[in-house]
């Protein structure tokens, strides 16, 4: 599969750069030895494929020049391509054959099999036809020592037999040809011809025909820990030069680590035995940066001693900066834009914030430069320094602006005289802004607010409610049309705020998620006056912090359902009235209907701003899209912390508590963020092992953002500001789409070993299920983000907890304490792809027509929910399915997946709302709402030749269905009647004739008494049971759904 880079071929500019081509966490066990790892990222030019990749046939294994010219081998898959390990003769051991070149095996091998007499191994290979090739060919000697340095790169199941020696091409003389003991590659041409050995095929390609896989490399960081030990951190980057490591956690200069990181490669890079990157039986995390305009850049220089700017590439205003001396002792130096140019933190100590303005002049950087002063630490004459920028700084268009209130007396305000503008009647309407509240005590917090002609009573506003901490909206009908949203609101943070009227029905939305909606609004809004951050007295009610971009529009209501916010000022759009808390003037707007007056303390204009630099949004399959984060919080000291904000869910975070002496915290989803479970947690600033227990319950990831859960002062302490830098998981907006099944989908066998993975997978599990087929065991059932737990896909139990649900592999799963997941037990293992497969944790906010948004890229045709927190009850799991109720209206169905009952129609599971390409709809059910419980959700949908979510009618005889692939696994479960939900898969067998049936909602052990049905090159078949059969999968009368992967 091609490597999809900024730069393919001989230099042609791609279109689309995703993520995964820039960043990547890679998690390996050292071995003492020199080790690839294949982060998937270019860091140098070549050919972008990863050691052990899957292509035309077999696997890739390295490259060997032959007569000048570079050729890619590919490795034959055992099993026929190693003649199912029968032994071989070479040949004839008194005759030469001639077959004596050292880096030519198809030569070697055509030779063999023209030459007279019998040449078995070479012959075998020369015959062979495999995976739609037919120019196999027995490896000469030296082409078997290129493969044996990369072995460790096959895949599970794909390693050289080591039972016995194995040929090569390579003729000694008439009665010696060269053999090794693969992959150890100790050669030996001391055995006769006529000895049995190994033998497997290869086939290579000219490294130049393989252009969709050449890429220019763009360089870039690697960051490295020892996670079981006390040793540094590492730094290495391409502009520096590989071996050349800086310490994030001390001051010390640059150094030469020889057994470090010693290569950067088009795929990733090459490590050595060194402590603190491969010691024998010791963990490693690596996080891997490449340069891309908008995410990261790498810049060194020369200090003059002189207030200076330094020229950047990262396209964009930066939004943190990290610069160390590299030839002195000098502190890490951390620019952040929430603490602004004038302040900085330490990245090797736990200090809290300093202010020097000798360091970055007081200057802000910009879209092409930074600015430096004549601290030793960033700008000593003659030392050496090296800079690393991350993207995400603050937007500078003229109207990214904002206003600073102050709520003390008489209160900060805005206010516009009375006009028609203002007056609504009963029409659409939509009031808007963005706020950042620095303090919500002491009263209700009007952010916008409709004033009667006398000024004396309120006509209609938004407000942040005193005792509930959310948004609130209220107009004077005096009919209880208040609407109180069910989503805190937090300080320190900035929240886009809406209410919009639409044909009587008002809504209130927070962050673009609709949050409260009214039964109905016939209020008739009289003309009026217009304040901005207060109500109409100034004795109290003000508004405490920034708000930015306000905007009125009358006759229109512009949100009718949930979206996601503006990432750029707002503009004037039609009917637009009032636009304004966007100037570098308090008073100034786009749109007004009148002079703005400011009266109270008098406001202030700020350019903090709620937007990002847009040149940072040119990623993903649109190039719109930003991948990197950087931002602030205010700590609340509560288990139920603040939700940061930033529309999707992150895999990587580093927080520093600004305001006080703090480690830096270091999170990312490889290592483990589980909700409410144990997080791995790393300090750059210290060289201590990670620490995984049950006490660090720090955050929990959403679909948004992420949630603090720890009363700590690395988090979450009280009243302080926190700054933090996130880099986007491969959502469906900026991953790649996968190009076979077997990248997201894999069934396995357990090994049971002690650590992980006991199933591999060969890619990054998301979600698993296991158990005994043959036994009677239950369906264990669990994901990455609820890493350490699991549920019972047969049960209503909540989650349960296990050391063994751990998921910290790149390419497998779980970890076996007790020795009990051996080859009797087998996998079911998803990874989680754009517009096909998605996993969320939420906590419900109560009540039905609760919406959260996903992440999927599509409209959902299938989920499964499950409530993890049973609190002694027992809820069952519910599944929304596109063919419920015969595909009519199926979102106001359920099914239970732990029970063979038919569908039932049922409003609480998901308020009769269909779910959308961005989000779904919850009602006020235990088993999909209960207020402040915590659920497990998983999202299907079909995707072209990989998986297929249908439904079809039974019929009273064979029928078949079309998936437009051939399928290895799928379910079914009849929606009709109260039949089992089926289970069928080509590891344990399906197409027999005795097809082995597990049942999702039961323990049982599998059973093959039934021919089913088989798969098809595009489908599957279906047998009929007849009438009154326990298991039902095809009957006239009844309508069924089922899920398929290929």
């Amino acid at each position: 599969m091609p490597i999809q880079q900024m730069f393919l071929g001989t230099g042609a500019v791609a279109t689309k750069t995703y993520v995964d081509d820039i960043f990547s966490t890679y998690l390996w066990k050292g071995d003492g030895n020199a080790r690839i790892i294949n982060s998937g990222l270019a860091f140098a030019s070549g050919l972008s494929l990863p050691l052990g990749t899957f292509i035309q046939g077999g696997y890739y294994q390295g490259t060997i020049t032959d007569n000048n010219v570079e050729y890619a081998l590919i490795l034959a898959p055992n099993g026929t391509g190693n003649n199912n390990g029968n032994l071989l003769t070479y040949g004839s051991n008194s005759v030469s054959s001639g077959a004596t070149s050292l880096t030519n095996g198809p030569a070697n091998t055509a030779t063999l099999a023209a030459a007279s007499g019998s040449w078995p191994a070479g012959e075998w290979a020369d015959a062979l036809s495999l995976n739609g090739y037919s120019d196999w060919y027995l490896p000469a000697k030296n082409e078997m020592i290129a493969m044996a340095a990369n072995a460790s790169t096959l895949p599970s199941g794909q390693a050289w037999l080591t039972n016995w020696d194995t040929w090569s091409s390579s003729e000694y003389d008439s009665t010696y040809a060269w053999m090794a003991y693969m992959p150890a590659s100790n050669w030996s041409n001391t055995d006769h011809k006529g000895k049995g050995r190994v033998v497997r095929a290869v086939r290579r390609v000219t490294v130049a025909s393989l252009s969709d896989y050449q890429v220019t490399g763009q360089g870039g960081m690697v960051w490295i820990k020892q996670r079981n030990g006390s040793n540094d951190h590492v730094l290495f980057d391409t502009v520096r030069g590989a071996e050349k490591a800086l310490n994030t956690n001390t001051s010390s200069a640059e150094t030469t680590l020889s057994y470090g990181l010693t290569d950067f490669l088009p795929y990733g890079y090459k490590v050595d035995g060194d402590a603190r990157t491969g010691a024998s039986t010791d963990t490693y995390a690596g996080w891997n940066f490449r340069k891309a305009p908008g995410f990261f850049d790498i810049v060194t220089y020369t200090g003059n001693g002189s207030n200076r700017t330094i020229a950047h590439s990262l396209g964009c205003v930066p939004g943190s900066i990290w610069i160390k001396q590299k030839n002195g002792t000098g502190e890490w130096i951390c620019y952040h834009r929430s603490l602004g140019a004038e302040k900085f933190l330490q990245v090797n100590n736990s200090e809290a914030e300093n202010d020097d303005a000798t360091v970055f002049q007081d200057t802000e950087p910009t879209a092409s430069v930074f600015s430096l002063g004549t601290h030793s630490y960033v700008n000593s004459n003659t030392d050496t320094y090296v800079a690393y920028l991350f993207a995400a700084g603050e937007s500078t268009a003229a109207t990214a602006r904002s206003v600073d209130f102050d709520s003390s007396f008489p209160g900060d305000d805005l206010n516009i005289a009375s006009s028609s503008d203002f007056q609504y009647g009963t029409g659409d309407f939509t009031w808007e802004a963005y706020v950042k509240p620095t303090d919500l005590s002491s009263s209700n917090r009007y952010v916008l607010n409709h004033v009667d002609m006398a000024g004396v009573g309120t006509i209609g506003g938004i407000y942040i409610h005193l005792s509930n901490q959310c948004l609130a909206y209220e107009n004077a009908s005096g009919s209880g049309d208040t609407i109180l949203a069910n989503r805190k609101i937090y300080t320190g943070q900035w929240t886009h705020v809406a209410v919009s009227r639409n044909s009587g029905i008002t809504r209130l939305f927070q962050n673009g998620l609709l949050v409260g909606t009214g039964t109905h609004d016939d209020y008739s809004f009289p003309q009026s006056n217009f304040h901005v951050g207060i109500n109409y007295s100034a004795s109290g009610n003000g508004f405490d912090g920034n708000i930015s971009n306000v905007r009125i529009i009358k006759g229109t209501g512009l949100y009718t359902s949930s979206f996601t916010p503006p990432t750029e000022p707002l503009t004037n759009v039609t009917n637009t009235v009032l636009l304004c808390c966007n100037n570098s003037s308090v008073t100034g707007s786009t749109v007004t209907p009148d002079t703005i007056t400011s009266d109270g303390n008098t406001p202030t204009a700020s350019t903090d701003n709620p937007f990002d630099d847009p040149n940072g949004f040119k990623f993903g399959e649109d190039s719109d899209k930003n991948i990197i984060k950087c931002g602030s919080y205010t700590g609340n000291g509560s288990t139920t912390g603040p939700e940061i904000f930033m529309d999707w869910e992150p895999q990587w975070i580093l927080v520093k508590n600004a305001g006080a002496a703090a480690n830096w915290g270091l999170l990312d989803s490889m290592r483990g963020i589980a909700t409410d479970a144990k997080d791995s947690i790393l300090f750059p600033d210290s060289n201590g092992a990670e620490v995984t227990s049950s006490g660090t319950v720090l955050v929990n990831l959403t679909s948004t953002g992420f949630k603090n859960t720890d009363t700590g002062n690395i988090f979450n302490s009280s009243a302080t500001k926190y700054v933090y830098i996130a880099i986007r998981r491969p959502d469906a907006s900026v991953g790649k789409s996968p190009e076979a099944a077997s990248e997201v989908f894999a069934m396995d066998t357990g090994n049971a070993s002690t650590t992980i993975p006991v199933w591999d997978s060969n890619f990054v599990v998301d979600f698993a299920m296991n158990r005994a087929p043959a036994s009677t065991t239950s369906w264990y059932t669990t994901a990455r983000l609820i890493q350490d737990y699991y549920v019972l896909a047969n049960s209503t139990n909540g989650w349960n907890q296990d050391n063994g649900a751990f998921f910290d592999s790149n390419v497998g799963w779980a970890k076996d304490d007790y020795g009990t997941w051996g080859s009797t037990y087998q996998s079911w293992m998803w990874k989680r792809y754009p517009k096909g497969f998605d996993v969320m944790t939420y906590e419900s906010p109560g009540g039905d027509n609760f919406q959260l948004k996903h992440n999927l890229g599509v409209v959902p045709e299938m989920m499964w929910i499950k409530r993890m927190t049973d609190d002694g009850g027992a809820y069952n799991w519910t599944v929304y399915h596109k063919g419920l109720n015969g595909g009519t209206n199926p979102e106001n169905y359920g099914l239970h997946l732990n029970t063979n009952s038919e569908e039932v129609d049922d409003y609480g599971f998901f308020s009769d709302t269909a779910p959308t390409a961005t989000h779904v709809t919850f009602g006020y059910d235990g088993t999909t709402g209960a207020s402040g419980k915590e659920y497990l959700a998983m999202l299907f949908a079909s995707i072209t030749g990989i998986s297929k979510c249908g439904y079809y009618d039974g019929s009273d005889s064979g029928q078949t269905i079309t998936t437009g692939f051939q399928p290895r696994f799928i379910i079914i479960k009849c929606t009709t009647d109260a039949f089992d939900w089926l289970v069928f898969d080509t590891v344990r067998g399906w197409a027999s004739g005795n097809d082995q049936r597990l049942r999702l909602n039961d323990n049982s052990a599998q059973n093959g008494s039934y021919d089913v049905g088989a798969p098809t090159s595009t489908g599957f078949t279906l047998t009929n049971p007849g009438d009154g059969s326990e298991w039902d999968w095809n009957d006239a009368g009844k309508k069924y759904i089922y899920y398929a992967h290929a």
